[in-house]
């Protein structure tokens, strides 16, 4: 690929087709990350030749004052990158780079920023460039007006949309942009921030010409507009179109056109309604609906086109470098918040290892409110089966023995309520914790456990617990006393419901024999798939609500769970869409209590969905990606089969009920699609994108596209979640949100007969099949009849 294709790429996508590139902006990425305003001065002016307007009380530094701060930062980044090649394999490739990486920044440093630049750097700096594009978009902050502190990242948006247009027009068509449904481009700024999307509308607006005032005197001209979707979202998007980008003619209020932008923020303005919120885009190119063809246009540059478009599909966000683990730094956090706390309990001897009374005490208390405060500490401690002990003197008078930071995996068999006063930890102000019991002997103090476990009259279930182990003086001193890195008692940071899954991936064997109480077929599937079921109380109290952090690390582990292969078992019980919504709506009822009567999270659900809009989310985040094993999934909106049934969603005794009869809306989620799916013929990605030039653009290279295509589907309860809809807005004038449950799918199928009420299962296990029934039948002949005797009718 050339270096010019490969520059538009990175402009597009904030992404490099070169593997090397690409993976040394990442390491430099997290490197520029919570950077001093001075050395990201330093950096931009450097990198991009931008240096921003300070305020006039601000001193401005010197060249020298610049370069001595651009050292310090490259000293500190020097000490990180030789900590992590300590912490990874030497015969890692990751190794090789980050040593490269090193001396690349050695040499970049020391160069004069006026000086030629020597071509063993080059591939460093533009590596450098690629990392700090990415770095200033996380200046931007969304639901706000323009703020000061986003200067110099608009001013670096602006600077590079006017490079992108000189690529785009025309020697690369704006069809190599992919296209973004407003829905994704309202509720992922964030994570699309910077890179390059493209929409249709009509222009609504037209503001006053203005301009950026950078330090060195020059000016960033643009002019605004506001676009009006073609959709109907209602939802204005504010266009900003820097100097030299241009349309073929002067646009007018009226004027129907394609954007192509970058995608910089939701931005806050006043309207005659009150605050509203708008996305920004800073056009990169404007394509007039009536506008004649480019005449640089030809069948290379639509070939060139095509080959972008699917180079940013296949770079879309891409699994991110993590830095190698480093253990000491959470632990020494851990240890110095339990220091004071470990020391004063009373724990060593037969007459003070009673869980019932360290319940009571108040260190002890004190010691699990810390492990709870650290619990994302604690996992990063003993991350990978690793385990470490706490550098504790113990205490003769009280704690005789040693705290270990660890994870045990074993059977739960005992669950018990104790009842504490709350006098002890007046700011706590806990009533009550639980004991658990671990086969053989293993005794736990915990916050919270599965309403299940403590209901239930017999009990084997697996379980991992993580925490605050505690081993007595007389284990230590005694080998024959049995292993020294197992605790009597563990001060629970975590409590996990899922069956053990080694370092290596190896499962436990025989998971399902003999456990208590028995599990539904979900639930059974997932405990084999290793997901957590300790989750699913905490999501039962969330219907209703809107997506927040407390869904991250359950959702998407549901989501990697359903890749699992799953036995026919799973299929022998599942709810209808109908069932569910009955099902949430008694929970909901319930308020901070769960009822096991009433449960769905988590139980196999089958649908009959009509879809009606396919949209790609990425995940930016490294650890949601861990968590889901990719970098995106799959949401389909569409109508769930109900049947008969009616529901009306009331908003207040001001508003009118909405009524939904025989379907109602459901999001749908998953990681992979069927490929019939994404080929269906009804899909559309929009009505503009149906050129010859574009017609075989991989379905992937959009980031949402319509549909009219139903399905039959087999999943996972999630939950009802909220969000906004136009429809809802403007019944309740934008107080209500429309409300969907969520499935989790596993299986796709197209239609195979009547949908059934309880389950789809029993139409597949039938097969193929005469659907003429008697009933069917008769219904036929009368309706022959009537037609005949209307036709008698009206001869006569």
């Amino acid at each position: 690929m050339s270096d010019g294709l490969s520059e538009a790429i990175e402009g597009l996508g904030l992404a490099s087709p070169d593997p090397d590139v690409e993976r040394q902006s990442q390491v430099l990425e997290v490197l520029l990350k919570n950077l001093p305003d001075e050395v990201k001065a330093t950096l931009a002016d450097r990198l991009f030749g931008i240096i921003d307007q300070k305020a006039p009380q601000s001193p401005v530094p010197t060249a020298s004052d610049r370069q001595a701060s651009l050292k310090l930062w490259s000293s500190d980044a020097q000490r990180s990158i030789l900590r992590w090649i300590d912490l990874s394999d030497s015969t890692t490739a990751d190794h090789a780079m980050l040593n490269a990486v090193g001396v690349s920044l050695e040499r970049w440093t020391q160069l004069e920023p006026l000086a030629p630049l020597p071509e063993s750097v080059a591939g460093f700096q533009r590596s450098l460039q690629l990392a700090m594009d990415r770095a200033l978009m996380s200046d931007l902050s969304d639901n706000t007006p323009w703020k000061t502190t986003e200067r110099l990242a608009l001013a670096r948006l602006l600077v590079r949309a006017s490079d992108l247009f000189r690529q785009l027009d025309p020697s690369i068509r704006i069809d190599a942009v992919p296209t973004i449904a407003i829905p994704q481009l309202i509720s992922q700024t964030d994570t699309l921030r910077g890179r390059c999307f493209r929409t249709q509308g009509t222009v609504g607006r037209i503001d006053q010409p203005s301009s950026m005032e950078l330090a060195d005197g020059r000016k960033l001209n643009y002019s605004v507009f506001w676009l009006r979707p073609e959709d109907l979202s209602d939802q204005p998007i504010n266009v900003y179109v820097p100097e030299g980008v241009a349309a073929a003619r002067e646009l007018q209020v009226g004027d129907s056109l394609q954007v192509a932008g970058l995608i910089a923020k939701r931005r806050a303005y006043a309207s005659k309604r009150g605050g509203e919120i708008a996305p920004v885009l800073i056009a990169t190119g404007l394509l007039l609906d009536v506008a004649p063809e480019p005449q640089g246009s030809s069948l290379a540059n639509n070939g060139q086109s095509l080959g972008i478009s699917k180079e940013l599909a296949r770079l879309r966000n891409p699994m991110p470098w993590i830095p190698p683990v480093d253990r000491q730094i959470p632990l020494d956090l851990v240890e110095r918040a339990l220091s004071g706390h470990l020391g004063k309990i009373p724990f060593g001897s037969s007459k003070t290892n009673d869980v019932d009374s360290l319940a009571r005490n108040p260190s002890v208390l004190a010691s699990l409110a810390t492990v709870l405060k650290f619990q994302n500490e604690i996992d990063t401690v003993v991350s990978g089966e690793n385990s470490a002990m706490l550098a504790l003197a113990p205490n003769p008078e009280q704690f005789q023995g040693q705290g270990l930071l660890g994870a045990w995996h074993g059977r739960v068999i005992e669950a018990r309520t104790l009842r504490i006063d709350p006098n002890l930890m007046p700011g706590l102000g806990w009533k009550e914790v639980y004991a658990l019991k671990l086969a053989p002997n293993l005794q736990v103090i915990a916050k919270d456990v599965p309403a299940l476990w403590l209901s239930a009259s017999e009990l084997n279930q697996p379980i991992c617990v993580q925490g605050l182990g505690l081993i007595s003086q007389v284990q230590e001193n005694q080998p024959e006393a049995g292993n020294r890195s197992v605790p009597q008692v563990v001060i629970a940071s975590r409590v996990a419901w899922q069956s053990h899954q080694s370092a290596t991936g190896q499962g436990s064997d025989q998971l399902a024999t003999g456990l208590q109480p028995k599990l539904s077929p979900g639930w059974t599937a997932l405990l084999q798939s290793h997901w957590d079921l300790a989750s699913c109380d905490a999501i039962e109290l969330l219907h209703g609500q809107s997506l927040s952090s407390k869904d991250t690390r359950p959702f998407y582990t549901l989501l990697a769970a359903s890749n699992e292969p799953q036995s026919q078992e799973t299929e022998a019980r599942a709810y209808s869409v109908m069932e569910w919504i009955r099902r949430t709506e008694s929970m909901k009822s319930t308020k901070s209590l769960v009822r096991e009567q009433q449960r769905s999270v988590a139980e196999r659900i089958d649908a009959r969905v009509q879809i009606r809009r396919i949209q790609r989310v990425d995940v930016r985040n490294a650890q949601s990606q861990a968590w889901l094993g990719s970098n995106h999934y799959y949401q389909l909106d569409g109508l769930a089969d109900i049947g008969p049934s009616r529901i009306e969603v009331k908003y207040g005794k001001d508003y009118e009920p909405i009524a939904y009869e025989r379907e109602f809306p459901i999001t749908l989620v998953a990681t992979k699609l069927p490929a019939w799916l994404l080929s269906d013929p009804t899909t559309l990605i929009s009505s503009s994108d149906l050129s010859q030039e574009t017609i075989d653009l991989d379905s992937a290279s959009s980031i949402a596209w319509t549909t009219k295509i139903r399905v039959d589907v087999s999943g996972y309860a999630y939950r009802i979640w909220r969000f906004r809809t136009p429809q809802v807005s403007a019944v309740t004038q934008d107080t209500g949100y429309q409300q969907a449950p969520m499935l989790v799918v596993d299986r796709w199928n197209l239609p195979q007969g009547p949908l059934g009420s309880d389950s789809l299962e029993s139409d597949r296990a039938s097969g193929p099949s005469n659907s003429w029934s008697i009933g069917s039948i008769l219904t036929t002949l009368l309706g022959l009849l009537a037609i005949a005797w209307f036709a008698y009718r009206l001869y006569a």
